[in-house]
């Protein structure tokens, strides 16, 4: 908070005659500078003015004298350490007084100190006693000539608010002044050699200075109250002090300063073999002779460096490969982390191995030193096993592959190393060993060799005489390959090629030939075609025979086809032979098999016989011909006329069958359908049109028990059978007419055959009497037809009948004209019909008489009636007509069926009507038909429920009252007037509802009409809740309660209605409902009230519960919800809150909230039109955090668990340990958080979620992941420096401690950030001990570590160098135990090794000469063995016996060692010499002669290998000799020529 020094001041001024007027630009001994922001209050007389001035607001007082003061006067000095008031004396006055109180909140500790300073003598404490609420007074003399004026300043201790009260005595103007001290908050950086500085911080204003150290920053500069600039001298570190001063406060004591820090720019790139090499940068510093200490780490290793200058160092660079971080400390200041890179490596040559395959050396330079983890890549494949063997050369296992001018990428070192790449790596060429022997045509074959690749995608082909042919594989030493077209019968090359790797020629040649398929030919012979393989090419000579016999001019068209020419002949699977040079093959070939293409059609009788038309039948002869009827069982010997024709006869028999031929066994392959004749109709019996059996005559019927199908007229005529074999079949038809009624016969599935036949023709009995004005009359008689689309006449006296109409086999109606004449009706008349053609016999019919059917009502006041009948006779015809008794004039005829005439008024109904027609001769007919109209209401007024008169008109209410009843429901309606035929009135019963109004008028119909009372009317309701009530409803035509009146709310009754009021007023208990405008009706008896609004209350929500941000159901609880959910929306936060469902009806619902975040979103209600809104808002449940993913000490993606983080892509802002992460992402909807968190190490840190403004519910603690140790190099056994490869290190050496092995790892450094660590190891042993790495708290361990023997074992191959024809034994001791040695590990020129012997360090090997060799080589080659560290040994000496020939085997083997020493002691092959006086001694000193010795020596690098070099011995003294004791000989070899000479050699037996 804020300290606020509010001062309230108090003058009170004595004053002596009169003062002149105090001018505001008053001379003061303080400079300018320190009055800058100074109030000042200037006092001087009684009018105030304030206005604004370079020194700042200045309020003064002018005018009067005597004491005077200022009370309440308030300056606000907020945030300062220091208020200071300066005045100047009052003229005339040499002294002044000063009181003072304060008061504040716990002045027992915090008060302030009261200071004075007089003139620039300096400050004093004049009391620091807490004036609490009293008064101290000080009086001060002060010399008036010398200053004018004075200053006092208070401390605030504590930072409290104080208030403080002070008077002065003989001043006349006053200054107010806040005074912070100045504060440094920061300052840049400069470089090394010095520079221009910014000091950031406040309080600060011009000529402010400071120093950095003690010394002087230079030219300081005012930039403005927050910043000042100034030069800094040169130097190095950090933590010097920085002061700023400003007047006469200084800043507080601070280490802000440093300079910058050192910065790498360069190191250039030096061999894998280390040395030394220029590091370029900046702020090195000034170097010799200052102090500070310059230090520089290697990959993470200490490294030595010297100072060169401000910008350069030199650095010393071990042996490595690949990046080092390098980076340098100048007096504390670790300057950025620089990659170094070594020479980057390079690859000079490879060699090849088998397509299998195998181990491969790699020759170059910069591989970096023995055991250097590297990577290869050998055409894009991993090269597995990699191992450097020093700088130059490295070896790798290869996979199974092909190819040349592969490409080879090698990585130095593996992990994030440099790369090179070269394209010279090839696979051995492939080789062929065999080949199969292959057809003359393109066929694909085996071959067998090797190096043909592992498989896969590469091209893979054979040279084939030149030519490219493209194989398949099968593995790495078989492969598939297609054979061209030979041209030739001889040798053939064949080279393999394997993904352009080309191997050696291979010489093969084709196979014999082979018959596949031979091509028929017709049996009166032909060309044939002979397929198969290995015919040669065009022209090659063949031959062929056919069953023995030659088949002529044989052609070889291709390698598969050749053609000859075979004559007639019959017969299948004849033997083929087909000779081309001396190689044969078979086959099989059959000459085309029969063919039908026509038979003759038998007749159904099987009489005579018929021709098979086709071809193949043969040349004729001795060969049998069978035809072959259906089936297998039924063969019919045929005769032979033709190689295209033959004879045959078929037995009786209907229908189609299947027949093949047979000729000499060989049958036709498709069967040819033959059908018999078909049959033949001549003639037919009548057929009843009813239907019924028909004869049918004719030929080719079939056998008795065939099976006939036919149709008469087209449809099936039943109970078909053959009635005669051959020539009659009877049936059943259907029913119809006519003649030329087409028949259709099948027999037994076979060729149809046709015909025609009729139906018997029709016969009329009678007719029925129609009426005279003509009607519908009926026909009699026989034979009429089912009726149906076939033509029909009727013929009356000569003139159709119109629409005549089949109604049955005996009966046809039609339309029979009306009578023209009066003798017409009396008269007979005559009738025939023709049916389909047929024309009937004719009958007689007559007319009938009059009849009276209906007549017309009149109204009440009379008029014309029309009488409807038949046979009233022509129009005009004159007719007597009665009505009731009484005539009815003016009757007149129409056309036979009307009369029409007028009766008078009146009323009543069932009057007699009489008619004679003709008048007065004709028949009489009668009928009680004829009645007034009765009474029709067209209107009749609505009475009110209490009852009252109302009127009714219409028509036909007749012509007297007294004939007239109304009546309201049963109810009389007294008649108070009436109007003859058109108005009643009458007085109505009160009632409600439609009732029906009854009108009788002489017995007629009565008129009935249903008559209204008024409907029912509201005028108002009152409101009730949505789940119902009481509500009062006022209006008018209730009812006085019977029936009770029905109320509906949007069509829902409103129960228990009561009658407050008849006809006005009643009440009911409203149904549940919702909104502003329901519609309410009143129904009384039926009658409804016009639709009115009727409100519910408003919704209103008191309570909503929070849910998850995955959405979910909220309880919203308030009033007026209504019944029905479906009414209700709600919306949250502008969003649909869906699935509504009450848990209390009108009260209480929940709904689904869509997911989301945040807090006091808006809410809103509806229940119909009416809606409401929620004050507090909805909110989302806080997040929770539950647990958290651990990131990499590098830093990383961190996943938070838990719940309510919102939908996914929402934002969040993640606390950890204080350091807030604004870029928190949803990643899983609700319950994942993923952000990126800043490089750091350790657990136990507090971390919260902030999503939407809301934090998380609790805080949890998130670790970072604990270190993982993957590798460490080993030492030898005096311990010393190892590196550890791992994660999870941090940067930070401080927080790293490392044991190995249970013993604290000292001199840590990170060798890479976060993954690389060195540290120095005790001497010590084991293998695979457990490293343990702390970082932080975190642990992380594994047995990786491991104590190793660098030092390789040495073996030295010593023994008895044997003799001639005898086994002998060697000695192999090495320097140390050694394991793995065996028999096939020792390499053996001349002789073989036998058995080996012996443990540890020493073994003995038994060896066995091999006669046919003049000397034996005996050598262990390096990595044979190996010992306890796994250390493999190096190549052996060489050890050497030369057998001895003509007896001389020991003298020889000494003199070859001897000369063998002599000759390597003796240097490179440069000139002429001999190895010269050479001794040997023998144990007895007999003389030998001297030996010339002849040598031819092939030199290598640093021995001569015995099997690559020839020696001679002889003994020119021609004695063999002989061991003997103390006998030295000097010997004269001379080794070829060209050999540097040596010194003489002297030895004795025991060895050379």
């Amino acid at each position: 908070m804020s300290r606020r020094l509010i001062i309230f001041f108090t003058y009170l001024l004595t004053v002596c005659g009169s003062i002149a007027p105090f001018t505001e630009d008053c001379t003061s001994s303080f400079t300018a500078a320190k009055w800058s922001g100074w109030s000042h209050l200037y006092i001087g007389g009684y009018e105030s003015r304030c206005g604004d001035s370079p020194s700042g607001s200045a309020c003064y007082f002018q005018g009067g004298g005597g004491d005077r003061y200022i009370s309440s006067q308030v300056v606000d000095v907020s945030t300062y350490d220091v208020m200071r008031i300066r005045f100047n004396l009052r003229v005339g006055d040499s002294s002044v007084r000063f009181a003072w109180t304060c008061s504040g909140p716990d002045w027992t500790s915090n008060y302030p100190q009261l200071e004075a300073q007089r003139d620039s003598s300096g400050w004093s404490v004049i009391d620091s006693y807490p004036r609490m609420g009293s008064w101290g007074s000080y009086d001060y003399s002060v010399n008036v000539g010398t200053t004018s004026g004075m200053e006092f300043r208070w401390y605030q201790h504590g930072g409290s608010d104080l208030t403080i009260d002070y008077a002065l005595w003989g001043v006349d103007s006053i200054w107010v002044q806040g005074v912070n001290w100045p504060v440094v908050s920061s300052v840049t950086r400069p470089p090394t050699t010095g520079g221009s500085v910014t000091i950031t911080g406040n309080y600060y204003f011009s000529g402010c200075t400071a120093t950095v150290g003690g010394a002087a920053c230079t030219s300081p500069a005012y930039l403005s109250a927050t910043s000042m600039t100034c030069d800094a001298p040169g130097g190095t570190g950090s933590g010097h002090e920085i002061k700023v001063t400003c007047d006469i406060y200084s800043s507080l004591a601070n280490t802000l300063f440093s300079y910058a820090d050192p910065t790498i720019s360069s190191v250039p790139s030096i061999g894998t073999s280390g040395g030394t090499t220029q590091l370029q940068g900046t702020n090195f510093g000034g170097g010799p002779p200052s102090p500070y200490e310059i230090t520089a780490t290697f990959g993470g290793a200490a490294a030595t460096v010297t100072w060169v200058s401000q910008t350069t160092l030199t650095l010393t660079i071990p042996p490595g490969s690949g990046y080092a971080s390098v980076q340098v400390t100048v007096d504390g200041l670790t300057s950025n982390v620089y990659t170094y890179a070594y020479s980057a490596p390079s690859i000079s040559s490879i060699t090849n191995p088998s397509t299998t395959g195998g181990q491969i050396t790699i020759t170059g330079d910069n591989f970096g030193p023995s055991g250097t983890l590297v990577s290869v890549l050998v055409d894009g494949k991993e090269c597995t096993n990699p191992s450097v063997v020093a700088h130059t050369q490295m070896t790798c296992t290869v996979e199974p592959g092909v190819g040349t001018g592969l490409s080879v990428v090698a990585n130095v070192p593996a992990s994030s190393g440099q790369q090179v790449s070269v394209a010279t790596f090839s696979y051995e060429a492939p080789q062929i060993f065999s080949f199969s022997s292959p057809s003359t045509g393109t066929l694909s074959t085996p071959i067998e060799g090797d190096n043909f690749g592992p498989g896969g995608a590469y091209q893979l082909y054979i040279l084939f005489d030149g030519i490219q042919q493209n194989c398949v594989w099968e593995s790495q030493t078989s492969m598939w390959c297609p054979v061209p077209t030979a041209t030739n019968m001889g040798s053939h090359s064949v080279v393999p090629v394997i993904a352009g790797n080309t191997g050696s020629s291979f010489d093969f040649t084709y196979d014999a030939p082979q018959i596949t398929s031979v091509s028929s030919i017709s049996t009166v012979g032909g060309h044939i075609t002979i397929t198969g393989l290995n015919f040669g090419p065009t022209g090659t000579p063949v031959s062929v025979t056919i069953q023995g016999q030659t088949c002529s001019s044989p052609v070889v068209v291709s390698h598969t086809s050749l053609t000859c020419d075979f004559g007639t002949g019959t017969g299948a699977d004849l033997p083929v032979v087909v000779t081309v040079g001396s190689k044969s093959g078979s086959g099989l070939f059959s000459y085309q098999p029969p063919r039908i293409s026509a038979i003759e059609s038998p007749s159904t009788d099987g009489a005579g016989t018929v021709t098979i038309t086709g071809e193949n039948f043969g040349p004729g002869g001795a060969y049998q011909i069978n035809v072959i009827y259906d089936t297998e069982s039924t063969v019919i010997a045929a005769t032979w006329l033709s190689d295209s024709t033959i004879a045959v006869q078929f037995p009786p028999g209907t229908g189609y069958h299947s027949i093949s031929v047979s000729v000499n066994g060989v049958e036709s392959v498709t069967p040819f359908t033959m059908s018999y004749q078909a049959p033949v109709i001549s003639s037919s019996s009548n057929v009843e049109t009813t239907g019924g059996s028909v004869t049918i005559f004719g030929n080719n019927f079939g056998p008795l028990l065939s099976t006939v199908s036919v149709t008469f007229n087209g449809v099936a005529c039943s109970e078909a059978y053959v009635v005669q074999a051959h020539v009659q079949v009877s049936c059943k038809a259907s029913a119809g007419v006519g003649t030329g009624i087409p028949i259709l016969m099948t027999v037994d599935g076979g060729v149809q055959g046709s015909g025609f036949g009729s139906y018997k023709a029709p016969t009329v009995s009678g007719a029925s009497s129609p009426t005279e004005g003509g009607s519908s009359g009926l026909i009699m008689g026989t034979g009429f037809g089912p009726g149906g689309s076939y033509a029909v006449s009727v013929t009356l006296d000569g003139s159709s009948c119109s629409s005549p109409l089949v109604l049955s086999q005996t009966v046809i109606s039609c339309s029979f004209p009306a009578a023209v004449l009066q003798n017409d009706i009396t008269r007979n008349h005559t009738v025939y019909v023709s049916i389909a053609g047929q024309v009937s016999n004719s009958a007689l019919w007559s007319y009938s008489g009059p009849s009276i059917f209906s007549c017309t009502k009149p109204p009440t006041t009379g008029g014309t009636i029309v009488i409807s009948g038949s046979s009233f006779g022509p129009t005009g015809t004159v007719s007597c007509v009665t009505v009731g008794g009484l005539t009815c004039s003016n009757p007149y005829t129409v056309a036979h069926t009307s009369i029409s005439c007028d009766v008078s008024p009146g009323e009543g109904i069932n009057q007699v009507i009489e008619v004679q027609s003709p008048c007065p001769d004709g028949k009489y007919a009668s009928a009680a038909v004829f009645s007034y109209q009765g009474p029709s209401i067209s209107s009749v007024s609505s009475p009110p429920t209490s009852g009252g008169a109302i009127v009714l008109t219409g028509e036909n209410f007749g012509a007297l009252f007294t004939a007239v009843q109304v009546s309201v429901d049963g109810v009389a309606c007294p008649i108070t007037g009436f109007t003859a035929h058109t108005s009643i009135t009458c007085t109505a019963p009160s009632g409600t509802g439609l009732p029906t109004l009854t009108l009788v008028v002489a017995g007629n119909t009565p008129a009935l009409t249903p008559m209204s009372y008024l409907h029912p009317s509201i005028e108002s309701t009152t409101t009730v809740g949505t789940d119902g009530g009481t509500t009062v409803i006022t209006g008018s035509n209730f009812g006085s309660g019977t029936p009770i009146p029905q109320v509906t709310i949007n069509g829902q009754s409103c129960q228990n209605v009561v009658i407050l009021s008849s006809h006005t007023r009643l009440q009911c208990l409203a149904p549940e409902g919702f909104g502003s405008s329901s519609v309410m009706t009143v129904a009384v008896n039926g009658l409804v009230s016009d639709n009115t609004a009727f409100p519910y209350a408003v919704p209103t929500i008191s309570s909503i519960t929070s849910t998850p941000t995955t959405g979910g159901f909220t309880l919203i609880t308030g009033t007026n919800f209504a019944a029905s959910i479906s009414a209700v929306s709600v919306q949250i936060g502008g969003r649909p809150c869906t699935n509504l469902h009450y848990t209390e009806e009108h009260t209480q619902l929940n709904c689904s909230v869509s997911e989301g975040v945040g807090q006091q979103l808006t809410v809103s209600l509806s229940v119909g039109d009416q809606s409401c809104g929620f004050s507090s808002g909805f909110t989302y449940e806080a997040p929770a955090l539950v647990s958290a993913s651990s990131a990499k000490t590098e830093g990383g993606l961190v996943t938070l668990l838990g719940k309510n983080f919102g939908p996914l892509g929402t934002t969040a802002t993640v606390t950890v340990a204080g350091v807030k992460y604004e870029t928190g992402l949803v990643s899983v909807a609700h319950t994942q958080i993923s952000f990126t968190i800043n490089p750091g190490t350790g657990s136990s840190k507090v971390t919260q979620v902030t999503v939407a403004n809301q934090d998380s519910v609790a805080m949890m603690i998130y670790s970072y992941s604990s270190p993982i140790v993957y590798y460490a190099t080993a030492t030898d056994f005096a311990g010393g420096f190892t590196r550890i490869e791992g994660d999870n290190f941090g940067t930070d050496t401080s927080k790293i401690a490392v044991t190995v092995g249970g013993k604290q790892c000292t001199g840590l450094t990170l060798v890479a950030d976060h993954v690389a660590l060195n540290c120095s190891i005790v001497a010590g042993t084991g293998k695979n001990l457990s490293v343990v790495v702390e970082v932080d708290g975190l642990m992380g361990s594994a047995p990786v570590f491991s104590y190793v023997d660098f030092i390789p074992p040495n073996c030295t191959i010593s023994g008895d160098r044997g003799s001639q024809g005898k086994d002998f034994d060697v000695s192999i001791d090495c320097s140390e135990a050694v394991f793995g040695l065996e028999l096939s590990d020792i390499i053996t020129v001349g002789c073989g090794a036998e058995w080996i012997s012996g443990q540890g360090s020493a073994y003995v090997v038994s060896m066995q000469r091999n006669n046919s060799s003049p000397n034996c080589t005996i050598k262990l080659p390096p990595g044979a063995v190996q010992d306890a560290g796994g250390n493999p040994n190096p190549a052996s000496n060489l050890y050497r016996v030369v057998f001895s020939t003509n007896n001389n085997s020991k003298l020889t083997r000494r003199l070859i060692g001897v000369i063998g020493g002599c000759i390597l002691g003796a240097g490179a092959v440069t000139g002429a010499a001999v190895c010269a006086g050479l001794y040997f001694r023998k144990k007895k000193k007999e003389p030998v002669p001297p030996l010339n010795i002849p040598m031819e020596v092939q030199q290598e690098s640093s021995f001569v290998p015995v099997e690559e070099t020839s020696m001679y011995a002889s003994n020119s003294g021609g004695s063999d000799p002989v061991e003997t004791d103390e006998y030295t000989q000097s010997i004269t070899v001379s080794v070829g020529s060209g050999i540097d000479a040596a010194p003489p050699y002297s030895s004795t037996n025991e060895g050379v």
